[in-house]
């Protein structure tokens, strides 16, 4: 965590899976840097975390496409290159990308999303008892 720049952090940022909560709300101010690193706290650890000792075999199966990452967005590339070249309109839609490439992504984003939703979920709870718990210090 970069704890300098959380202190600094002067605005919400909305949740990608509900419209309705943002990252951080309430917790801005100087005297609640301890709640916002207490949220996203929160949300690595008891989301992604949790979400990954729930699940130990998707866990090792996503940590192990994080870890390839690189090489898909190169391979990627190296593809759109190729089909960029072909000169045939009819040629170049044909040209798919390789296999492994289309299900290595299409795991990546599935397991990408699923873990960041129950991260997010989590951190909606914490952010609601941080909330709940400044306004009772008030």
């Amino acid at each position: 965590m970069n704890f300098s720049l959380l202190e600094k952090i002067d605005h919400t940022t909305p949740g990608d899976y509900d419209p309705k909560f943002a990252k951080l709300a309430g917790l801005l101010g100087k005297a609640n840097v301890a709640a916002r690193v207490a949220e996203i706290f929160g949300h690595e650890g008891g989301g992604h975390a949790i979400f990954a000792l729930d699940s130990p075999s998707d866990a090792v199966k996503f940590q192990l496409l994080v870890n390839t990452i690189e090489a898909r967005i190169e391979a990627r590339r190296e593809y759109e290159a190729e089909r960029r070249a072909i000169k045939d309109k009819k040629e170049r839609r044909k040209f798919q990308p390789p296999p492994d490439l289309i299900e290595a992504e299409a795991t990546y984003d599935r397991m990408f999303e699923a873990t960041e939703r129950y991260a997010q979920e989590r951190e909606k709870v914490i952010n609601a008892e941080l909330r709940n718990s400044l306004k009772k210090k008030k």
